[in-house]
């Protein structure tokens, strides 16, 4: 009984770790460097791959939405050319040429280019909107909602 119990302990700290260890975009950017890939694209279900000289790397895309808004539509064996965010075998673009056309996924400082969008301060996207209908005010602190001008 106590081996049965420690097997399951062990089997759930190791699937917590394996959880836990998955890099995403940001920590490629945090520890990679910043150089040009190309190669041919492969899927795997939801993940994107570039085969790159014999190396397998897994592209950090970001959010599908983005990529339907940029109009960028992978299909799988087609030659891609990525500058972005290198580390180890994870790649986070900058911008990718692909099918003729560059698109744009960062800036120079790594912000994503579908993050903040709405005001220039930050806030939520919606912002615009609810100041003009008198719901919010915008002092640089985010959004507050002002009950008082509410009828």
């Amino acid at each position: 009984m106590k081996s049965k119990f420690f097997l399951i302990i062990a089997f759930i700290l190791l699937v917590s770790i394996s959880i836990f260890a998955h890099t995403n975009g940001r920590d490629v950017i945090d520890k990679g460097d910043v150089s040009a890939v190309s190669g041919v694209l492969i899927s795997d279900g939801t993940e994107w791959y570039l085969d790159s000289s014999n190396k397998k790397m897994l592209i950090h895309l970001g959010p599908v939405f983005y990529r339907d808004e940029i109009g960028l539509k992978l299909e799988e064996s087609k030659y891609i050319e990525i500058t972005g965010y290198v580390y180890e075998d994870e790649v986070t673009p900058v911008s990718v040429n692909y099918d003729g056309k560059e698109y744009t996924f960062r800036d120079k400082d790594g912000r994503p280019a579908w993050a903040g969008r709405g005001s220039r301060d930050g806030n939520y996207r919606d912002n615009r909107q609810n100041e003009n209908r008198g719901n919010f005010r915008n002092d640089g602190r985010g959004n507050r909602r002002n009950f008082q001008n509410q009828k």
